[in-house]
């Protein structure tokens, strides 16, 4: 399976940056889902050109949240709708001052409880999040 696109494991303190992506279709043929409006997950896309994965994170949350981060790692990969992304964690001290609209409807700092909890109440956009989480939090 190809690799698809960027997820990012968004670290400040002891809390974690998710997001609601803008499930709103935006031209004919978009593949975003209305249904999947007000779960949460990772940030992150999709590569442009011939970027590595290292690359994308970065243009990713530039993009997003004109945010910079440090420490990027390797997490594992993520099959999602028949894509496949790689995981990164990466982490920040920066708060967010801007956010693009087009693409995020919302964004939330939350602890590791907050997110086991987003998990037991079934507002995970992939039902990896917390899995994955788990992988970093002790890190």
């Amino acid at each position: 399976m190809k690799v698809y696109g960027v997820r990012v494991i968004v670290r400040k303190g002891d809390k974690y940056l998710l997001v609601q992506h803008n499930q709103t279709p935006q031209y004919p043929g978009d593949v975003r889902d209305p249904e999947k409006r007000g779960l949460w997950s990772f940030p992150g896309g999709h590569f442009e050109g011939d970027e590595s994965p290292e690359q994308a994170v970065v243009r990713e949350l530039q993009e997003e949240f004109k945010l910079v981060v440090n420490q990027i790692s390797y997490v594992g990969e993520l099959s999602y709708k028949n894509k496949l992304y790689k995981v990164y964690s990466a982490k920040t001290d920066q708060e967010i001052i801007y956010f693009d609209e087009k693409e995020i409807e919302a964004y939330r700092w939350f602890s590791f409880e907050d997110v086991k909890d987003l998990t037991r109440s079934g507002l995970e956009h992939t039902g990896y999040e917390y899995s994955l989480l788990q992988s970093v939090h002790n890190s």
